[in-house]
């Protein structure tokens, strides 16, 4: 798989959420300097990590386990059935040098001491909101109504803790969970 085909999650990510113009981009930062991104938190049951390449073989097996839903969420094909785990290591790679450039924010979710998903702290999908969210888990933890209150946990979090006001979660409206998986 070509570097362009590992980055493409974060590119299909970027692509929906920046419908915005240029000059209110520009006129607004999406997370001012100000504020210190978290790179390790706590929020109930789960851990946020600051995505990290160490993860990649947990972080793999948690993805390929979600892949149906998560190209039933963002309408693509990624990942698609021969992403590799090297592929995978370049993705992550690829959201830490965003995370660092404070122009998206990917977080792994542990729960415990293993990688059961991904959440996406990403710019605005419109000029309406403040961020964009997008989260998901391997099947085993869809099928739990623990997924909505992760969901609602990051949510809550990015109100209280982040200052986002408005944040579009429209990436994981669907109706089923559990479709195609």
């Amino acid at each position: 798989m070509s570097t362009a085909g590992a980055g493409a999650l974060a590119l299909a990510l970027l692509l929906l959420c920046q419908a915005t113009s240029i000059a209110t981009a520009q006129a607004a930062p999406f997370v001012p300097t100000s504020f210190t991104v978290p790179t390790n938190v706590t929020l109930g049951p789960y851990t946020l990590t600051k995505v990290d390449p160490r993860f990649s073989e947990q972080d793999y097996r948690a993805l390929m386990r979600a892949r149906h839903y998560i190209r039933r969420q963002l309408g693509s094909e990624w990942p698609e059935e021969d992403f590799t785990i090297a592929a995978s290591r370049q993705t992550l790679a690829d959201d830490v040098l965003r995370f660092d450039a404070r122009e998206s924010f990917t977080y792994h979710v542990l729960q415990g001491a293993h990688v059961i998903g991904c959440v996406y702290v990403l710019p605005p999908s419109n000029g309406e909101v403040d961020a964009s969210l997008f989260v998901w888990t391997d099947p085993t933890h869809l099928a739990e109504a623990q997924f909505d209150d992760l969901r609602e946990i990051v949510h809550r979090w990015l109100l209280v803790d982040w200052g986002l006001g408005r944040i579009d979660r429209s990436l994981n409206a669907v109706t089923s969970a559990l479709e195609n998986t």
